[in-house]
């Protein structure tokens, strides 16, 4: 066996911290990233609203939900820029 072949403790120890580092940047670019897609009741909390009113929006025509095998999904965009117009 070769010496420059061998793995230290020292080796394994920054290469523990370092996947460590890459799982915490990661997580933590996950929880800062926003779904641009909310079943009803996300798009109810990010509005504060109840899923009646919701439902009202969309029956005003004041929302166009995307419906994907029996799911309403709407667009965080199109939530934000509501009251907007």
């Amino acid at each position: 066996m070769n010496l420059k072949e061998l793995v230290t403790k020292s080796d394994l120890t920054k290469l523990r911290q370092d996947i460590a580092n890459i799982f915490e940047r990661i997580i933590k670019e996950n929880s800062t990233n926003k779904k641009e897609w909310l079943r009803t009741n996300e798009a109810c909390n990010f509005l504060g609203v109840a899923a009646s009113t919701l439902q009202n929006y969309r029956a005003k025509g004041l929302l166009a939900p995307k419906k994907i095998e029996g799911t309403l999904y709407y667009s965080r965009k199109e939530l934000s820029n509501l009251f907007n117009q």
